[in-house]
């Protein structure tokens, strides 16, 4: 006969394995409940990602601004990570609402049955069985995800609020700047509420809940704020002598001139970029060195060790809208700066040849000594040269596809241009500066002709930011 305390001991034990048994319906309500929350919140939180990312993608596009265009970089990147987290995260919620009973009752009874494993033989019971543990997998996958995008999430919300001081403080845009700030910092305390880092002072289970709910308010704030955001159309207005900007440019003549020149630049659609571009396997390079000999010699990707010249190609990629072929006049000089000797410098002139429709390509001049007897810098000639008109109507295509010839006279030139083969070590030292002319035919008005003012853009990159 068993003595009080083996009782005892017996009920704690029954107690204890009790706990550890489901109750099937009401575990099965919660996952289905929390998983339908959790399926409209991401479902409205790809809604307002997904717009943000077609936004951008045409943003890109037309951004000249480097900064900006890294923002909007980052953005496409983080976008595209989002929508695929959230997407598996609603398809990772539907298998667990879809598997969650039969899971559970797999769960009770190995619990009653600590070997009962050996039990399931008949094919419902396996069946049964392989439902939990794609149920358990799912599970674990949600908690992977869940954690991913909450620690990009904290990130964006950071990105956030760097946006938002740079509209706050250097484009005086205050009402769309401190709603991004306050936007990203909401995005923040919901991502740390998700990652359980932070409760204020819920209960366990409400707090992922609701960290889930702070982060879709803080999307709704940095969407909202977008509204309130300055057009580059509408920051001009806001720098000239009416505007609200303290009049950012200078009321005078040379003043007049650079706010006339930089509104022409926003309506002209003009998008320049400068990259640097791993050689091509193929490709080449013939130099005329007189420190070997003064005879001519043969640099290709596939012998650059041999001769222990590592370098990349610099190539100018550029985009103008409603580009007339046959009368534009557009001129780009291209110099090459060595920041620590600015005796060391070289020079690049392309001009479109409207008759010839296609780039003239001119080298003015390269300082650049050699570095181990071996050229610093070459300046291209005709090869890697590429460009194509494409008609306004459509989106812009930037691949090295060759277009239709377009009939009529306006159309968008597209052209991405070798300008030079440079050595690896010396391109962080770089300073890459672009001066841009472009003018429009002057316009005959019966007996008048009304001169056309040449746009002048001047671009600046660094080298250590082409390199990433």
């Amino acid at each position: 006969m068993a003595n009080g305390d083996d009782l005892q001991q017996s009920l704690l034990k029954e107690l204890e394995e009790s706990k550890k048994i489901y109750h099937v319906q009401t575990e099965n309500q919660k996952i289905v409940v929390s998983g339908l929350a959790k399926c409209f919140l991401n479902v409205v939180m790809i809604h307002f990602t997904l717009n943000a990312f077609k936004n951008n993608l045409e943003e890109i596009q037309k951004e000249t601004d480097p900064i900006k265009k890294a923002f909007l970089a980052y953005d496409i990147s983080s976008g595209f990570l989002a929508i695929s987290g959230m997407a598996a995260e609603v398809g990772g919620h539907i298998i667990k609402m879809a598997t969650g009973m039969t899971a559970f009752k797999v769960t009770n009874f190995l619990t009653r049955h600590p070997y009962g494993e050996s039990r399931l033989t008949s094919p419902k019971l396996k069946f049964a069985h392989g439902m939990k543990q794609v149920f358990d997998v799912t599970e674990k996958m949600l908690n992977f995800v869940s954690k991913g995008l909450g620690i990009l999430a904290i990130v964006d919300g950071a990105i956030e609020i760097l946006k938002g001081g740079d509209l706050l403080f250097n484009e005086n845009d205050g009402i769309a700047g401190i709603s991004k700030i306050v936007g990203g910092l909401t995005i923040i305390v919901g991502a740390l509420m998700t990652l359980k880092l932070t409760t204020l002072m819920l209960s366990a289970e409400m707090v992922p809940i609701v960290g889930v709910i702070v982060t879709v308010a803080g999307v709704i704030i940095i969407y909202v704020s977008t509204l309130f955001e300055r057009s580059n159309l509408e920051r001009w207005f806001a720098r000239c002598g009416f505007g609200i900007d303290h009049c950012r440019y200078a009321l005078t003549e040379a003043g007049l001139a650079q706010a006339l020149n930089d509104f022409s630049v926003l309506v002209s659609g003009l998008s320049v970029e400068l990259s640097l571009m791993a050689p091509d396997e193929n490709s080449e390079l013939i130099y005329n060195s007189p420190q070997i000999g003064g005879i001519p010699f043969s640099i290709s990707e596939s012998n650059t060790d041999n001769f222990g010249f590592s370098h990349f190609s610099l190539y100018l990629n550029m985009t103008i809208q409603d580009f007339n072929i046959e009368s534009d006049n557009l001129d780009i000089e291209i110099t090459i700066i060595d920041k620590s000797k600015s005796s060391f410098k070289a020079k690049l002139f392309l001009s479109h040849n409207c008759a010839k429709k296609e780039f003239d390509i001119k080298p003015l001049e390269n300082g650049f000594g050699p570095l181990l007897d071996l050229p610093a810098i070459i300046l291209t000639n005709k090869k890697g040269k590429f460009h194509k008109y494409q008609s306004n109507v459509g989106e812009i295509d930037n691949s090295d596809e060759t277009l239709k010839k377009v009939t009529q006279s306006l159309s968008t030139l597209i052209f991405r241009i070798k300008l030079a083969e440079i050595r690896q070590e010396i391109i962080p030292k770089l300073l890459f500066a672009i001066k841009i002319v472009y003018k429009k035919p002057d316009i005959i008005n019966g007996d008048k002709i009304e001169k056309s003012q040449p746009i002048e853009q001047y671009y600046e990159f660094e080298g250590k930011n082409l390199l990433g």
